[in-house]
């Protein structure tokens, strides 16, 4: 029976190690992250992007470089801190997933972000994995 995803670092070489019993090849988890159309971020615990896949750096109009190291809430909202509504609080207090929408005036957006905690070997949450959808078409439609 081949192994479940048996480790999670973030800030080291393995976020998911995918061996199995068998000896088959781990996968390549960025290349299947950077062909999803919706735009997937790991953050760390104090809201800075630690991964990005393709289309999060299209959204956020930079390359993977001038992304890595930065706050959501700077690059997304352009705010300082982040806002009361922030997801990463959100799963940090209930430690399971959460969606919000949020809408982004100043881009003409609504966005549909999940997010999943990562958990380190205590179970502290040490970041998330978040999810982002473009909902404007559909929220306009509701109008």
């Amino acid at each position: 029976m081949p192994k479940r995803f048996r480790g999670l670092q973030i800030g080291g070489d393995v976020i998911f190690d995918t061996v199995s019993d068998k000896g088959f090849p781990r996968l390549d988890w960025e290349k299947i992250f950077d062909e999803m159309p919706d735009a997937v971020a790991i953050m760390d615990e104090h809201h800075r992007f630690e991964w990005v896949n393709r289309a999060m750096a299209a959204f956020l109009g930079r390359p993977r470089g001038d992304i890595i190291g930065r706050t959501c809430h700077k690059l997304v909202l352009d705010s300082a801190k982040p806002p009361d509504f922030c997801l990463l609080q959100k799963l940090k207090a209930t430690r399971r997933r959460e969606t919000i929408e949020i809408e982004i005036p100043d881009r003409g957006l609504w966005i549909r972000v999940a997010g999943d905690p990562l958990f380190d070997g205590d179970g502290k949450v040490v970041g998330a994995i978040h999810y982002l959808s473009d909902i404007t078409q559909a929220k306009r439609a509701q109008e």
